[in-house]
């Protein structure tokens, strides 16, 4: 790479503080910055030449790069020995303010990549114990936030979602709020069953459930529509009872967007209840799970439900777990660490391909020794305790094991 002073009747690219800098043959120029703490003029440049590019198994892809520091008084392409006097890489130890913390930090050249990093180590001051440790790069065009600095800042985020949760309402507080804020004329729910538009209101006294027979315009408007009342419920309860004599009923019938203004969910605890009952179970397919959520997300209001209201379980063990609605029906992390079998009793262990994800399979004796790898699928049908099950690459990194159906 060549420093030159900036030329103001040349078309330059990459300038800074009057210096121009010109790229390697098949190379270019992909970043230059000013070092945060000391100023000094920082150039990346990477090989264009693809056939130098390596292919890594994590389906990721390393470009030789070269680091350049450059003088920001001279211009001049600075080693090791000239950047180095302008850092210290001795140890340097900050205690947190109430002295229960310590944060070591080092600068550190590394010699591979002719950069330097930093290391640092957070430990408990009374028990010496490592609270975390972390390496990064040195050289950067921003303050750099120290381990002690982003444990506190985790802190105070953890209070803060902590603060929120607990402001969160459970099922039955929210279903008590409602049924206190119930007027009359509230919409309490529309939907659609055997193509026939259906809307329950409270007038006051009691929940009446009314057909649509007639509407002006798109079926969603509501204003100006003849109605016939099919029926009346004393109480939220009555109708729950009726509705729910159909078993099928999340599936049969379909949610309307609701397009008024006073609208009450009074009727959202009894159905994620119902959905609840059938996750503990596992009454429902994967196509019917489609329905479940459906009506799920008609009745989402975000800060609204504790998350721990969501109710789901193993399929195998009938144990609590993570409420997931993209796997309902995934395996706990004790039965996924199960003897997991091929059709021909052959012990199957599953991993990522790399960090962009990828189903890999590794095929092994029961002696634990390794047979054969392969990357060619993306689900595989095995078996735990005997019972089918399919693994698959997770949505965000990870293997789920769900069951067959």
């Amino acid at each position: 790479m060549k420093v030159q002073k900036e030329d103001a009747s040349k078309d330059m690219q990459w300038t800074l503080n009057g210096f121009w800098f010109i790229a390697t043959d098949g190379w270019k120029i992909s970043e230059v910055y000013e070092d945060y703490d000391s100023k000094i003029i920082i150039v990346d440049e990477s090989d264009e030449n693809k056939e130098h590019w390596e292919h890594t198994d994590y389906g990721t892809i390393i470009i030789p790069n070269n680091e350049h520091k450059i003088d920001p008084e001279t211009g001049k392409i600075l080693n090791h020995k000239e950047w180095s006097k302008y850092y210290s890489y001795e140890p340097k130890e900050v205690f947190s303010a109430d002295k229960k913390l310590k944060l070591i930090t080092q600068r550190v050249y590394e010699a591979e990549r002719n950069s330097d990093g930093i290391s640092e180590v957070l430990k408990e001051v009374s028990t010496g114990k490592t609270i975390a440790s972390s390496e990064s790069i040195a050289f950067r065009d921003d303050k750099h936030t120290n381990l002690l600095e982003k444990h506190y800042d985790n802190l105070h985020f953890e209070k803060e979602i902590e603060e929120k949760t607990a402001a969160m309402l459970t099922l039955e507080e929210f279903y008590q709020k409602e049924l206190g804020n119930l007027k009359a004329r509230d919409l309490v729910l529309k939907f659609i069953k055997n193509q026939k538009v259906f809307e329950l209101r409270y007038d006051g006294h009691c929940f009446v459930l009314k057909k649509i027979i007639e509407a002006k315009g798109f079926i969603s408007v509501f204003r100006k529509t003849k109605t016939k009342i099919i029926e009346k419920f004393k109480t939220i309860e009555d109708f729950v009872d009726d509705f729910f004599k159909d078993s099928n009923w999340f599936v049969t019938s379909s949610p309307m967007q609701r397009d008024e203004n006073r609208t009450n969910n009074v009727f959202k605890k009894f159905a994620i209840y119902y959905f609840n009952a059938l996750r503990r179970n596992h009454d429902f397919s994967f196509e019917s799970y489609h329905a479940i959520q459906r009506w799920e997300n008609y009745f989402y209001e975000s800060d609204t439900i504790k998350s721990s209201e969501f109710k789901q379980y193993c399929p195998s063990c009938k144990t609590k777990i993570s409420y997931n609605p993209r796997y309902p029906k995934s395996l706990c992390r004790d039965c996924c660490s199960k003897p997991i079998l091929d059709e021909e009793g052959n012990v199957l262990q599953f991993t990522n391909v790399g960090f962009s994800g990828g189903l890999k399979i590794i095929y092994k004796t029961k002696e634990g020794a390794v047979l054969r790898e392969d990357t060619s699928q993306i689900e595989k049908l095995c078996f735990i305790d005997g019972e089918k099950y399919i693994a698959t690459e997770a949505r965000f990194g990870g293997i789920v094991i769900q069951t067959e159906r």
